[in-house]
């Protein structure tokens, strides 16, 4: 999963910019998808799991496997049967919403070739803003990955069953589907940094929530569950839309390879130490820890957009005093 994720949304993104009426803006759509089908096969994979064992697991795995195979293949073939698709200019849009100097949005519009990874890279940190993203994605992924793979543990101590781990999904799903759909539109009006916070915010009330819940509680733990569509939907959708941006064209895949690579980096940092907090603390504690960090985060983002916004107004000022203007005059 690791090693095809960043190929299958550079691909989605690619795809997504040669057909007609569509952008690379619509990418959460398509991710809307993707999320659907995750939470019928949790659902599913939880009820039978409770009915028949862990040996249903295995079954689920073989035909999403080989569903996934035939999907590709289809997909592939009708590529070979077109000649070719039309060449589609890149829509001009403005950065000023999207936390993307003129500077890095240049480099969007000239095409690369042997573009290193280190240089793609640098080119995502070109800004201090640049920097400050890559650290809240990083500590948001050390959070996500906490409640991915440790949350049925603390669900289990709550008393909670497999089919009530299966439904917790479907309700972490349920938010996730309206904000991919509306994915192109929150983009426009608030821009990928924006969306990060947002979901930056969701997960901090979630982890308040965690230590706050007590046990036998499960149904305020479904309730809690609905803010991981806002967490991730928006991180998702976010993230990806500020590296492409970024990136030059055709190298579309290799920016969201550096993108999985600061999340998964922070997937093994973060279930490390949550191991330590949770066995030096207790669990709950465990999930205050990370909501802590993730609210750190948020800060590091918005001082940094913040000062990004006095560095554009100092460097215009400066423009407009070079063409011998005042600021004073143009407001008037």
């Amino acid at each position: 999963m690791a090693i095809s994720a960043p190929a299958l949304d550079g691909l989605a993104l690619a795809h997504l910019e040669k057909m007609d009426g569509a952008s690379q803006e619509d990418f959460g759509k398509e991710r809307m998808y993707g999320a659907m089908f995750w939470g019928l096969g949790s659902l599913a994979n939880g009820v039978g799991i409770e009915r028949f064992g862990f040996d249903f697991l295995y079954i689920m795995v073989i035909f999403s496997t080989i569903a996934s195979y035939a999907i590709m293949g289809i997909y592939i073939f009708s590529l070979e049967r077109e000649e070719s698709f039309p060449n589609k200019d890149l829509k001009d849009s403005s950065y000023q919403t999207l936390d993307i100097s003129p500077e890095q949005s240049e480099s969007k519009s000239k095409e690369s070739e042997n573009v290193a990874n280190k240089d793609l890279f640098l080119m995502l940190c070109d800004t201090g803003y640049g920097i400050a993203f890559c650290i809240f994605l990083f500590v948001l992924a050390m959070g996500i990955s906490v409640v991915d793979n440790l949350a049925f543990i603390f669900f289990a101590f709550l008393g909670s069953s497999d089919a009530m781990n299966g439904i917790s999904v479907m309700f972490t799903v349920f938010m996730e589907i309206p904000c991919f759909h509306y994915a192109p539109v929150l983009l426009k009006r608030y821009g990928p940094g924006t969306m990060l916070l947002i979901a930056g915010a969701a997960f901090v009330i979630r982890m308040i929530g965690y230590t706050l819940v007590p046990k036998g509680h499960m149904w305020m733990v479904l309730i809690l569950e609905t803010l991981h569509g806002f967490t991730y939907a928006c991180q998702q959708v976010g993230s990806v839309e500020y590296v492409a941006r970024l990136m030059p064209k055709g190298y579309e895949a290799s920016g969201q390879g550096i993108l999985i690579f600061i999340k998964y980096f922070g997937v093994v940092i973060g279930l490390f130490s949550a191991g330590w907090v949770e066995e030096a603390f207790g669990m709950r504690e465990m999930y205050g820890f990370m909501g802590t960090l993730v609210f750190l985060g948020m800060v590091v983002l918005v001082l940094a957009k913040e000062c990004s916004k006095k560095v554009d107004a100092t460097k215009t000022s400066v423009v407009h005093e070079q063409n011998g203007e005042s600021t004073c005059l143009l407001q008037n």
